[in-house]
């Protein structure tokens, strides 16, 4: 008894300690002040408690805002970008906690914490503004929170489900899929709510969605375009599924998404996936639970992706967080039937995620404060500056947040996308390509800097593209 209560503290502290040592890792290799793209508008969000972008985020917001002022280290940008940090540090903790749960080893869950806290993709979101690891955080919440109580079901472990049914729905467009998952769960289990008295925990759901009128009324106070002020939960769905509806990929875009969808995983959850994830999904295949919270709707998300005219990496991170709790349960079975140098292949292949993470931060150009303060600074008094939505973002975040030139004019681009300057009226004129822009007479205003679209700009698996080249961002006067 006694052996087996150390193992059982033992084991209780395995997520805790993989929680703080992914958030060291995070935290040595965040990104400083404002970044590209979303990232600087999540940013400005976040920092003014106000909505940002089609859906909302209310819940990531609120929650990002108050710890952005309680934090007292780094500027303001940076202090957002370890808000992300954090929300990936517990998406890995309780990535682990689970692998335990269903009765995994402790190698099990330390296999699983690694590939999903190292890989390219969720480490780039853990270490610059995103919903991104948050969305995995309130994943990972979700599938934690409907094991206990399908194992033990009580009132308290009913409303921390419902909770986090709340949040994993309000956390991203992928998230109504996770919620609908732990709603299925909920009605699925006979006899678990047998009286109106019991189903009163259930209340706990509208927690996060009270934050959605609550942020509403905060009105738009980032100088963003107008439209992102969602005052009811229907507005942030709706607006959301009007989004997915209108950007759907043509034959050509699908087969590029596919091939894209094929290399995230292996780069992210490694080669030796193609052994773990199958041996882990047959031990899992009857945890209700894996399959309904996580299996199906991760693989919904990553189908919607596939299918989208962006075909973004960031919507597989769902899929890898499952995908790692998979490569997690399948440790033990192969491990008892594969052989030693099979095993030590297996372990050298368990390199591939931290590896080509770490390269890709090297190269990835997440910072855009410096340019984008360097720039306005640049610019004449009264300019006016046409910018697509990559660069308009950490420039209206720097006037927002910390007042730099607010006297200058910025403007999106028609479509909000990076296009030819040559075609565009005004004085000045931000341009975000990967070779020089074809405008005649188009001099140099600021410095140039590399920058980053979507997260996913020179994002590679070894001589294979997962998203765009290399780019960069230079502003420049226009004849």
């Amino acid at each position: 008894m006694l052996n087996s209560g150390a193992d059982a503290l033992a084991r209780s502290r395995v997520p805790w300690l993989i929680g703080v040592a992914a958030f060291l890792l995070f935290v040595l290799t965040l990104s400083s002040g404002f970044g590209w793209d979303d990232s600087g508008e999540l940013a400005t969000g976040v920092l003014q408690l106000a909505p940002v972008h089609s859906a909302g985020y209310a819940p990531y917001v609120w929650l990002g805002h108050v710890f952005a002022e309680v934090e007292p280290f780094g500027s303001d940008g940076t202090r957002v970008n370890l808000w992300s940090a954090l929300a990936g540090a517990a998406a890995v903790g309780l990535t682990a906690r689970y692998v335990l749960t269903v009765g995994a080893s402790r190698l099990g869950a330390c296999v699983a914490a690694l590939v999903l806290a190292t890989g390219p993709i969720f480490l780039y979101n853990a270490t610059v503004a995103s919903v991104y690891a948050y969305l995995a955080f309130a994943v990972a919440l979700l599938l934690n929170a409907a094991h206990a109580w399908t194992r033990r079901p009580g009132a308290g472990r009913l409303a921390l489900l419902a909770f986090a049914i709340g949040l994993v729905g309000l956390a991203h467009a992928a998230g109504a899929a996770f919620a609908l998952g732990g709603i299925v769960l909920i009605v699925l289990r006979p006899g678990a709510i047998r009286r109106v008295r019991e189903a009163l925990p259930l209340a706990a759901v509208v927690i996060p969605l009270a934050a959605v009128p609550l942020l509403a009324r905060a009105g738009n106070s980032t100088g963003f375009p107008s439209g992102h002020v969602q005052s009811s939960l229907w507005d942030v769905v709706s607006r959301s599924a009007t989004a997915l509806a209108d950007s759907l990929a043509n034959r050509h875009g699908i087969v590029v998404h596919g091939w894209w969808f094929v290399l995230t995983l292996i780069v992210s959850l490694s080669p030796a996936a193609l052994v773990l994830v199958p041996a882990g999904i047959a031990r899992l295949w009857r945890e209700r639970v894996f399959v309904v919270c996580g299996l199906f709707p991760a693989l919904v998300s990553s189908a919607i992706a596939v299918f989208q005219r962006g075909g973004y990496a960031y919507w597989h991170v769902p899929l890898v967080l499952v995908g790692a709790i998979a490569c997690g349960a399948g440790v033990d079975r192969v491990r008892r039937s594969a052989s030693r140098p099979v095993l030590a292949l297996i372990a050298v292949l368990l390199l591939v995620p931290p590896v080509a993470g770490g390269l890709y931060l090297a190269r990835a150009h997440r910072e855009a404060s410096g340019w984008s303060r360097a720039t306005l600074t640049a610019l004449p008094r009264g300019a006016r500056v046409v910018a697509p939505w990559l660069a308009y973002t950490p420039m209206r975040a720097q006037q927002v947040v910390h007042g730099v030139r607010p006297d200058v004019r910025l403007e999106l681009t028609p479509t909000g996308a990076p296009v030819d300057i040559a075609t565009l009226r005004g004085d000045y004129a931000v341009a975000v390509t990967g070779a020089p822009p074809r405008a005649p007479g188009a001099v140099p205003a600021g410095p140039s800097a590399g920058a980053n679209f979507k997260g996913l700009s020179g994002l590679g698996a070894g001589p294979f593209d997962i998203g765009f080249g290399a780019i960069e961002a230079r502003a420049y006067r226009l004849p």
